[in-house]
């Protein structure tokens, strides 16, 4: 059901611009989706009250809609900071080993080469640090100068085999970067996808809970009913927290 609604918003959606997106604030979206649903029911006993001082119904029936759309959006930004999450933890346990492999070769083959113009020519522009792109392309590049002449390399006992685990690291953590980034833009176009809905949802609820508090504004059970009930309970607790806090003595 979430997902038909929210193929069926999603054009209004993402039409909603840039500067007009509001994110949520102090409320989860999870609790934000039922608020907007019970508002939905209660307010059912009040249309000819609301629409007698100017509240367009439809505001009210899109709610549902918009509620529901809102909760697909959620879902699918969740499953997406999730894939994008493990794809991160998977690229950083691996980077740090991909380093040291690196910085090492690096330094074997400055020693090795040490008395080589030629290859001391070849090796100057690398360096240990940079960015992860660098040592992506560093581990290969190595592999590939060090192959000209591994004798040096033989000579100071430097397993040869390094020389392939470097370029294969260098595929492979090509390939974990490459799929960091593609999760990382995905999370984000998601997650965009995610406020606007919220504030596609935010909309209808605003200017229903601003009617109902107006016209409700002498019926303080009623008016209740037109305000968020998870920050009335926040601010509850703060002043009950704040009343409990011993009062400090005067400083003489």
């Amino acid at each position: 059901m979430s997902r038909t609604l929210y193929e069926q918003e999603i054009a209004a959606i993402r039409s909603i611009p840039d500067d007009a997106i509001q994110k949520e604030k102090g409320i989860p979206v999870l609790i934000y989706i039922q608020e907007a649903e019970n508002l939905y029911s209660w307010c059912q006993d009040d249309k000819e009250t609301l629409t007698a001082r100017g509240l367009k119904w439809s505001h009210v029936e899109n709610i549902p809609v918009r509620a529901g759309a809102l909760r697909e959006a959620e879902s699918r930004w969740l499953a997406a900071k999730n894939t994008h999450e493990n794809s991160e933890k998977i690229w950083l346990k691996e980077a740090p080993d991909a380093l040291v492999l690196r910085d090492e070769l690096l330094c074997a083959m400055k020693f090795a080469y040490r008395k080589d113009s030629y290859f001391r020519g070849k090796l100057a522009p690398f360096k240990t640090g940079g960015t992860y792109p660098r040592m992506i392309q560093n581990l290969n590049d190595l592999a590939v100068i060090a192959r000209e002449n591994t004798e040096p390399l033989t000579e100071i006992n430097y397993d040869l085999a390094n020389l392939e685990l470097a370029a294969s690291t260098s595929a492979k953590m090509a390939g974990l970067l490459a799929n960091v980034i593609k999760e990382r833009k995905h999370c984000n176009s998601v997650s965009k996808i995610r406020d606007q809905a919220f504030t596609h949802l935010k909309e209808s609820v605003d200017e229903v809970r601003s009617y109902g508090r107006y016209v409700f504004k002498k019926d303080e059970s009623k008016y209740k009913m037109y305000t968020c009930e998870y920050s009335r309970q926040i601010r509850k607790k703060q002043s009950a927290k704040k009343k409990a806090e011993p009062v400090p003595e005067p400083v003489e």
